[in-house]
């Protein structure tokens, strides 16, 4: 029993099976089946794997880099060790914790479930736009696991100031720019807009 291997595909048939017609023979090993244009010079071929060979080279050479690259990141990270989390806490960023916070003279867009001044975004909530964080926004309009159909009227103190979303937005911010400043970003005003030119 004579199997022949196509050098384009890995299909295989049997010789005894093969339409000789719309397949062409190449040696006594491999073919060029019907599915594909048959060579016009026949190629000297001695393996599967010569015939492939530039190929071969490249895929190898990419699979060196990456694993080069792969091996390099985990030295790196081996050579800095464990990275130790610092949770933040109001005292060290200088800012008043959202339980002793004065809202009534604050302007700016803040969360009233969790009272964060300093997020990603603010966005629409039960009682209009920009009154969720945008994790709070998630649990209440999207996952539906936050209740907050008890407060009917738009929220003058935040409902759970003990949360301690904000605390991790900031550190999570600080851990990438070091240089991010919450207490600057709170108690810069707003910018003054312009009026229509008449």
């Amino acid at each position: 029993m004579t199997i022949l291997q196509c050098l384009r595909c890995p299909r295989a048939l049997h010789l005894s099976c093969m339409d000789k017609d719309r397949v062409q023979k190449l040696n006594k090993k491999y073919i060029v089946c019907e599915k594909h244009k048959p060579p016009k010079v026949k190629p000297k071929i001695t393996s599967y794997i010569e015939a492939h060979k530039p190929n071969t080279r490249r895929l190898l050479n990419e699979e060196y880099k990456e694993l080069k690259y792969v091996r390099k990141v985990r030295e790196k990270k081996e050579e800095e060790g464990p990275r130790v989390k610092v949770e933040l806490t109001y005292e060290d960023l200088q800012i008043p914790p959202p339980a002793q916070f004065d809202y009534a003279s604050y302007e700016k867009d803040w969360c009233r479930y969790c009272g964060a001044r300093v997020h990603s975004n603010f966005t629409k909530g039960p009682w209009g736009p920009k009154t969720l964080c945008t994790v709070h926004y998630l649990e209440w309009g999207k996952k539906h696991t936050l209740n907050l159909s008890e407060h009917k009227e738009k929220p003058v103190l935040p409902i759970n100031p003990e949360c301690r979303e904000e605390l991790r937005y900031i550190t999570e911010r600080k851990s990438k720019n070091a240089g991010f400043d919450p207490k600057r970003s709170i108690e810069e005003p707003l910018p003054e807009r312009k009026g229509k030119a008449t």
